[in-house]
């Protein structure tokens, strides 16, 4: 009998909340029953969905199962996703947020405080957010004033127009917060992929080297890493990106979502195995990725779609330039739905590939027009001025393709050593300009 009214008890509870649901103190009151239920069950990660029942799930070894105890009707949950949003800081209006963290505390005493890590998506139907428990940071000694002070300076570092102006600024800003501190690994992991973005990898390996120095919290580890060997890969170092990116691998299976940390260094093997041309590795690592972030947020999740210019890249190199055509277009459409910008550029870059492959330049021109936008010192995107050379020597404009040839040299020069494949490519490119006719 004290089973039935429990259970009577608690139907009446989700209902009432459920008729109250445009409300916000029951919405509040059905978040801190989650966290409150998290904690007792003592479960390290769960996933609210917008669309699906159950809604909440429970992250295991083998996938996910309901968290017992806390099972709200469906017509609860969109509201819970858009309170858990807010609780996290996430704009209302963003579209996918993979270092968000949210703090609570559950009582009056100071060892009841938890801080959780949160991964949102945005799918073409609602929305998923994953909350993993996460060890609480230190908060002291922290100088406002100075961090805040670095951190604008850092986005003037982002803005800056030259690589040296930015180097100043970074230098300045990361002086600002000493090592006491508790801000400044972030600042320097900041600084870091500011300088990485803009070319300076001997800066940005210098920054990430103090940040691992500090840190411990376990998915800036690995994001340390995974930068460290990005910067190996675009200096087309191949065996110490693995290697970095097997730290990152490593370093992701302690962290409080591994099943979503790990997606990004999976990727990166992706990316080095095509370089190595080997294909079967790729699509190895490329199916984890996916699958991985398959599993969490599904297939029309904002999250998937950065997997898609990776997918269209192999099957360009494995020649299925039909299929990748298509799926490079979908996907193209679902980034510019989702407002994912570096995806779409990822994607309109393998599409002019494609398309200046079967012979229509004029397509890739306007792609790598659409690309090339915006203004960037990020050397690799020198392909792109290459290709974009190569698709308007095609249509006869060889002034134009001159122009984008100069552009795509400033980018890499002095940056990549001359031995680099890019370098030689647009060396070789360049040595063509005194040809008579235009070429495909």
């Amino acid at each position: 009998m004290a089973t039935r009214d429990s259970e009577a008890k608690a139907r009446a509870r989700w209902a009432a909340l459920e008729t109250r649901r445009d409300e916000h103190e029951p919405v509040m009151r059905l978040a801190n029953m989650l966290f409150v239920t998290m904690i007792r069950s003592g479960a390290r990660c769960v996933r609210v969905r917008s669309d699906a029942a159950p809604t909440i799930q429970q992250c295991g070894a083998t996938g996910w199962s309901p968290l017992d105890g806390f099972e709200p009707p469906l017509r609860i949950a969109e509201p819970l996703v858009w309170r858990l949003k807010q609780m996290a800081d996430i704009a209302v209006e963003k579209m996918l947020a993979f270092d968000a963290t949210t703090h609570i505390v559950v009582g009056a005493r100071p060892d009841q405080t938890h801080d959780y890590d949160v991964h949102f998506s945005r799918c073409e139907k609602g929305s998923v957010i994953v909350i993993a428990k996460a060890p609480t940071e230190p908060s002291e000694p922290y100088d406002a004033g100075r961090v805040r002070r670095a951190w604008i300076l850092l986005s003037h570092a982002e803005d800056a127009p030259a690589r040296e102006e930015t180097l100043a600024l970074v230098r300045e800003a990361t002086t600002l917060v000493g090592d006491g501190d508790v801000m400044r690994e972030r600042v320097l992991l900041r600084a870091a992929s500011i300088c990485f973005g803009s070319g300076l990898y001997a800066e940005a390996l210098s920054l990430l080297g103090a940040a691992l120095s500090l840190t411990t919290n376990v998915r800036r580890r690995a994001h340390a890493e995974r930068t460290i060997g990005a910067i190996h890969e675009d200096h087309w170092r191949l065996a110490e990106a693995k290697t970095w990116y097997a730290r990152a691998l490593a370093t992701a299976d302690g962290a409080p979502a591994p099943l979503l940390d790990a997606v990004s260094p999976a990727l990166d093997r992706a990316d080095v195995a095509m370089k190595e041309e080997d294909f079967e590795t790729a699509e190895r690592w490329l199916a984890r990725g996916e699958s991985m972030i398959a599993d969490v947020f599904g297939e029309t999740s904002a999250a998937f779609v950065g997997t898609r210019a990776r997918r269209v890249e192999l099957m360009r190199l494995r020649g299925e330039a039909s299929a990748a055509e298509r799926v490079a277009a979908e996907a193209l459409e679902a980034a510019q739905r989702f407002a994912l910008s570096e995806d779409a550029d990822a994607l309109r870059y393998e599409l002019a590939e494609l398309v200046h492959a079967r012979g229509d330049a004029a397509a890739a021109v306007a792609h790598l027009r659409d690309l090339l936008r915006a203004p960037t010192r990020y050397p690799p995107r020198a392909r792109a001025h290459v290709l974009l050379a190569r698709s308007l020597r095609a249509l006869g404009k060889e002034a134009e393709a001159s122009a984008a040839l100069r552009a795509a040299s400033t980018l890499v020069g002095g940056i990549l050593p001359s031995d680099h494949p890019l370098s030689l490519e647009i060396e070789l490119e360049l040595a063509q300009l005194d040809a008579t006719s235009p070429y495909r």
